[in-house]
């Protein structure tokens, strides 16, 4: 019987309910070491078994981690494709469906069990992110326990929990049993401890081992539990000693098939006394452990370093008689622990390999890591190599100057054995992550010496995709002639051989930005196939890329509807696959068409929702911030000018002109709006100094706009290049383009057309009719600017205040949903049937049926775990009043239960 966790138990049967009637739930049990999370977990499978299909896995103290190691333990509940999958390619992608499959499929409500957490490996973390972001999807309950003391603001748990739904995530904190608790499983030991609770401090484990053993102590490990572990210990027989401390070098579950091998004479005879005596304990699938990790540990404490390592040594020959890949990482930490140097340099590099496939990154890292410990042992290839994959492997997961490092520690070796193909692909790895960094200087400069010295090897693969990172180079800074050669030098050396299609894809990307960016609508084509073939060849990175390029251009082109359809299709895209960066890139990208459609409002709804999601870099909320600064400004909100300033700072960080050119125009905009002329042209004065490749079209002509207004002579680019709008006005005829922008949607430089053409004898009415457009918009900023204009043509009837525009709920949402659709949603996320809804609004189910058909159509999802997932990513298009459900607080639980069921 357990002591005083009825209320954790209630909540978990109330969590599984919900779960049961398709309102899917995660439950977050959380608690120090020993405090009895394992034991209620049992407890509340006891209780309700009958009623649910468990899977239940844990996570082990490796110095790296099982890769998948939970989703091992439960594979024999799971359908043989899910075996398989885990033991070939155990990618993400490959293994979520298959899983959700087996769900889905399972006759009763299911529950999900991973114990351990904060031993957790990336590629487990992962899973449990994509499963969780669909929990409301399922009836099914996912419980993740974890110690909470082990995991501080910056543990990977920690980031995983921050994006689970909230409002189906109740989190069940475990405290100390009490004094009277305490008393009580004294009582029932029939043992009296005058300072038991003290010693122990509630802690459940502390107080079991130490009235099994009737001793005390006041360590944290502490030497009481020491002692009591010690005190059984020493009842055992020799034997039996020695076979528990032999265990307790492995710091996971152990396989029957090992003890076998490490004790070949006895092992069935020490393995029933040991579980009799409850030292340590079995499951289903014949796998052992300590009654507590804090017993392996006690136990551990007992031995010699010595007598450790040589344990280590034994145990690594044991696993390599296996003869199983299965075993690889575990063979990897032991022979780490022995200083098995050529064993840990063989198997290491396996193991990192291993985790790699399955897309955990982060554990490949740490085997790498390991392997480099011992990299004075290698010779000059193995040393080298271990270093790139370290670099590469780490670099996944965290650009950092130790990444860096690695890389120019294998060119410094490859020099020294002057391998040239291995010297350029080096120095094409260290472009990318200057690159990634910022450091545009050092990108371009280690992307032409990698060139350069590929230019006489036959590595055609790494010279192609130097070119290729050549051209992605040139196209992002809008040097597009640059873009399309060095491009099309990667897609010849890849036309000869064929072998490569990655090369193709990347180089058709580049290729096909650059031509649209200089308005060569062919380069379409060219970005059609790229997206085709990177979807065929399941290529997701690349596939998000060309959805931003091409988005990005239809944006900056004013072709809305190409934007629409582009950034719908992507973020769906990006949403099921995971691809969060990507999806807040393109979200910002959604903000910006939202701006240009005179949508200002909504534009700031959109961005300032990405800028306050976590865990995301500069580079992909820098498309949101840019639109916040300018919408901030048109619209007059005060803390517009520290925006706009982050905005350039950030902007110039990149040294990327798609950045920079909009974050000084928006100053130069700023400027004017305020009258502070000389702060503009200022800025004006920056952008031609600057290394622009000036073509004319829509990226730099705003810039030949404002150059006009404020009399600078544009010497770069030629009116007839420019496109109709800017044309028209750059030529006088203001009424012509301002009919232009309007016809194209973008209403707000029709008003700036109006509002500039202050020499013309039309600008009377020029001025009113750019007032009725900046109070549409609600534009205050500007709408200041222009009464203050129209006061200047001695029009008193516009110094009034605007009669506020009423608009219609679907036209202020983003996506257009009705006043109704927004109150529908949130239940629409909860997991709440058509039924449930339907009673809810006192509706035909008919009719909710219809309201989220049209949520759907507008989301650009076809099922309610597409909705969900693109909610998770953009929070913003569920209105925050309606942000509705239980709030993570335990303690509030059941009244937020009860007026869910009941209402």
């Amino acid at each position: 019987m357990l002591i005083e966790r009825d209320a954790e138990l209630d909540v978990l049967n109330n969590l599984a309910s919900l779960a049961a009637s398709g309102q899917g739930q995660i439950a977050l049990v959380r608690g120090e070491a020993g405090i009895g999370k394992t034991s209620l977990l049992r407890q509340f499978l006891s209780q309700s078994e009958l009623h649910y299909q468990f899977y239940w896995g844990g996570c082990d103290a490796l110095l790296t981690p099982r890769v998948l190691g939970p989703l091992h333990d439960m594979c024999s509940e799971f359908s043989p494709a899910v075996s398989e999958i885990l033991h070939t390619d155990a990618s993400i992608t490959k293994l979520l469906p298959v899983v959700l499959d087996n769900l889905k499929s399972q006759s009763q409500p299911v529950v999900m069990v991973f114990e351990d957490t904060h031993w957790a490996d990336n590629a487990t973390l992962d899973f449990l992110k994509c499963l969780g972001r669909r929990i409301a999807a399922l009836d099914a309950l996912l419980i993740i326990s974890y110690r909470h003391d082990e995991t501080g603001p910056r543990h990977l748990l920690t980031n995983l929990i921050g994006e689970f739904p909230q409002a189906n995530t109740v989190r069940i904190e475990l405290s100390p049993i009490s004094p009277q608790g305490t008393r009580q499983m004294a009582q029932k030991a029939n043992r009296k401890i005058s300072n038991l609770h003290e010693i122990t401090n509630g802690n459940p484990f502390f107080i079991t081992e130490l009235l099994a053993a009737n001793d005390t102590g006041n360590n944290r490990i502490p030497v009481s539990i020491k002692e009591a572990i010690g005190s059984r210990l020493n009842r055992l027989t020799p034997t039996e000693q020695n076979f528990l401390e032999t265990l307790s070098v492995i710091p996971n579950t152990i396989r029957a098939s090992l003890i076998d091998r490490l004790f070949p004479a006895n092992a069935d005879e020490l393995l029933v006394s040991c579980v009799e005596k409850q030292l340590l304990k079995t499951d289903d699938n014949n796998l052992f452990r300590f009654r507590h990790e804090l017993a392996r540990l006690g136990t551990k404490s007992r031995t010699s370093s010595l007598w450790q390592k040589n344990t280590h040594t034994k145990i690594t020959q044991a696993l390599i008689e296996e003869d199983s890949e299965e075993h690889i990482e575990e063979i990897t930490y032991h022979a780490s622990a022995a200083k098995l140097s050529d064993l840990v340099l063989e198997y290491a590099p396996k193991a990192a390999n291993i985790a790699s496939r399955s897309g955990a990154h982060g554990e490949a890292s740490s085997h790498l890591a390991l392997a480099l410990e011992f990299a004075d042992k290698a010779d000059p290839e193995l040393k080298a190599t271990l270093y790139e994959s370290w670099s590469y492997e780490t670099a996944l997961v965290k650009i950092d100057d130790k990444a860096i490092a690695a890389r120019h520690s294998a060119l410094e070796i490859w020099r020294e054995l002057e391998r040239s193909d291995k010297i350029g692909e080096n120095l094409r790895w260290l472009s990318r992550l200057y690159w990634y960094l910022g450091e545009a200087n050092k990108a371009n400069a280690y992307a032409d010496e990698a060139i350069s010295v590929l230019a006489s090897t036959d590595a055609s693969y790494q010279k192609a995709m130097a070119f290729s990172l050549k051209s992605q180079f040139y196209m992002l800074n809008g040097r597009n002639e640059e873009a399309i050669l060095w491009g099309n030098k990667a897609l010849e050396i890849e036309g000869k051989e064929g072998k490569h299609p990655e090369v193709r894809i990347h180089a058709l990307n580049n290729v096909g930005s650059a031509m649209v960016f200089s308005d060569e609508l062919a380069g379409l084509d060219l970005l059609h196939e790229s997206l085709s073939m990177a979807l065929k060849l399941d290529f997701h990175e690349h596939a998000a890329r060309v959805y931003t390029n091409m988005a990005d251009f239809a944006v900056g082109s004013r072709d809305f509807e190409l934007a629409e359809k582009t950034i719908s299709d992507g973020i769906v895209f990006d949403s099921n696959n995971d691809l969060d960066s990507w999806t807040h890139y393109l979200v910002g990208l959604l903000a910006q068409l939202r701006m240009k459609q005179g949508r200002l409002e909504e534009a700031e709804t959109i961005s300032e929702g990405v800028l306050e999601l976590e865990s995301q870099t500069l580079l992909m909320k820098l498309p949101a911030l840019l639109v916040l600064a300018r919408v901030q400004s048109r619209l007059g909100k005060p803390d517009a000018k520290e925006t706009l300033d982050k905005a350039l700072a950030d902007a110039l960080s990149t040294a990327e002109v798609q950045y920079f050119l909009p974050a000084r125009l928006s100053l130069v905009e700023e400027a004017w709006l305020k009258g502070h002329h000389e702060k503009a042209t200022e800025q004006l004065e920056e952008l031609l100094s600057s290394d622009i490749q000036y073509t004319g079209t829509w990226r730099e002509a705003e810039l030949a706009l404002w150059l006009h207004r404020y009399g600078i002579e544009n010497k770069v680019m030629p009116i007839d290049k420019l496109p109709a709008p800017y044309r028209w006005e750059l030529c006088g005829e203001t009424e012509a383009a301002a009919t232009e922008w309007q016809s194209i949607g973008s209403p707000y430089p029709a008003a700036m057309a109006l509002l500039t053409a202050t020499d013309n004898k039309d600008s009377a009415r020029y001025t009113k009719q750019a007032i009725n457009l900046l109070a549409n918009m609600r534009a205050a900023g500007t709408l200041n600017k222009a009464l203050l204009i129209a006061k200047q043509h001695g029009l008193e009837c516009c110094g009034k205040s605007q009669k506020r525009v009423r608009r219609k709920p679907a036209r202020l949402h983003p996506l257009g949903l009705t006043k109704k659709e927004q109150e529908i949603i949130p239940w629409v996320v909860k997991g709440l049937s058509n039924k449930e809804i339907s009673e809810r609004f006192s509706r035909s189910e008919r009719t909710i049926e219809n309201h989220i058909a049209s949520i759907f159509r507008k989301l650009n999802v076809h099922s309610r775990l597409e909705a969900l997932l693109r909610i998770q990513n953009e929070p913003w298009i569920v209105p925050e009043s309606d942000n509705i459900g239980y709030n993570g607080d335990s303690n509030n639980y059941k009244n937020w239960q009860t007026e869910q069921v009941v209402a």
